[in-house]
Order: structure tokens, then sequence, then C-alpha cells
């Protein structure tokens, strides 16, 4: 045989090796179901919340969320709504509320086993749409900020309930940027504009796991 055609020979080896190594590697932890599509549903237990920025920390006894399954997948659209929001701003409780315009979370499931994951999370909005979080003294507007659509918003640890079949999830993050809109003299913000110290703390018992198709992590 020649040269040429012994590095030749070498060459198709190793890259049959490579394919062989490629193929035999774990696929990334995806979300699976035995049916589709699943509309996933909190399973009786409502998430929390809370918000803070230089002015306090807004927060929120109820958060439902909702998110729909259409096959095996690493990423998962999750719609939230929040309730019974509130936040002290200079000693006075006051009622705030967040209204999310259409935006969503979409998450992203990177890397874990067993029932530990990690990924991150994108906030995602309609053309032209922000969440707008609202601080109230008396029924009036105090406080305003609109939080815009980011990349990379949250930081998501999963934990994988394989007993029940739920997926329990929590999101967090040091960096929401958000801009002020309205800053009266009952705000405690230090003006208007946009910051970058928003910090997120989100809980749900069941972010995915529907009753009659409930979901896991493979």
């Amino acid at each position: 045989m020649s040269p040429n055609l012994r590095r030749l020979g070498a060459v198709l080896v190793a890259v049959v090796a490579l394919s062989h190594v490629a193929s035999s590697t774990a696929p990334a932890a995806q979300f699976t179901t035995e049916k589709y599509p699943t509309t996933f549903e909190p399973t009786g237990n409502e998430g929390t919340g809370a918000f803070t920025t230089e002015a306090g920390t807004s927060r929120c006894k109820k958060i439902t969320t909702s998110a729909t399954l259409s096959g095996a997948s690493s990423t998962v659209t999750v719609n939230a709504a929040f309730a019974e929001c509130s936040a002290t701003l200079f000693g006075t409780a006051t009622k705030t509320a967040v209204a999310m315009n259409g935006c969503y979370y979409t998450l992203h499931v990177t890397e874990g086993s067993g029932d530990k994951y990690k990924g991150s999370g994108d906030l995602v909005c309609p053309t032209e749409k922000e969440v707008f979080g609202t601080a109230f003294i008396s029924g009036v507007p105090v406080c305003e900020i609109h939080i815009p659509e980011q990349a990379g918003a949250v930081q998501v640890e999963l934990t994988d309930n394989t007993t029940n079949k739920t997926v329990e999830g929590k999101l967090t993050s040091s960096k929401v940027h958000y801009t002020v809109t309205l800053d009266s003299g009952a705000c405690p913000f230090n003006g208007t504009g946009t910051k970058t110290d928003g910090k997120l703390e989100q809980s749900q018992p069941a972010v995915v796991g529907g009753k009659e198709k409930p979901a896991v992590i493979d």
C-alpha cells in the first residue's frame, strides 16, 4: 500500500472514531412527557416571588404559570401571572401590581443529571411591549418601572420530581435591567432612567407538571 493510501486510511479511521464518540454522547437534558402536545399547569401549589430595586423589595404572594410543550425539548416557554403584590415605601405598606403585557419566559435546560438541573431564562416580549410594575398609595400610582425584553435575564434551577412526575423551578437574577418612568415624592427611587440592579427571586412548585400528562426531564 502506498504512503498516500495509508495516510488516507488513517484519516478515515479517525473520522469513524470521532463519529462513534459523537453518536454515543448522551443527549442534552430535555423536557419530555408521554403525550404531546401537553399544556403544563401548577399542581395546586402557587409560587411566590420578590423583585428588589434601589427603592426596596416588592413581594408577590401568588404566581401562577402555564406552558405548552409540543415535543421533547430543552426549551420551554412559560407564561406567568402575579397577584397579591406589595412593597414598603418609606415605612409605608403599599400595593403593587405587575402587568406582563404579553411578555413571557423562555427557559433553557443547559446542564445537570438525575433530579437536579440548571439553565438560563430569557424574558421575551411582543414588539413594543414591556413588563410594567406599579406601586400605589391610596389607589394613586407613585412609582412605575418598565422591564424590557432581555436575553439571559435569569438563572434557572430545576428539580425533577420523578415520584409525582412534576418539575419544580426556581428563577433568580441580580442583573435585571429596568427603567424608572415614575418617581414621585412618595417613591424612594434615585430619579427616573435606566437601572441595572434589579434582583429577582421566583419560586414555582410546579413550573411544569400537568395532572393529565405530567412531564419530567430526561
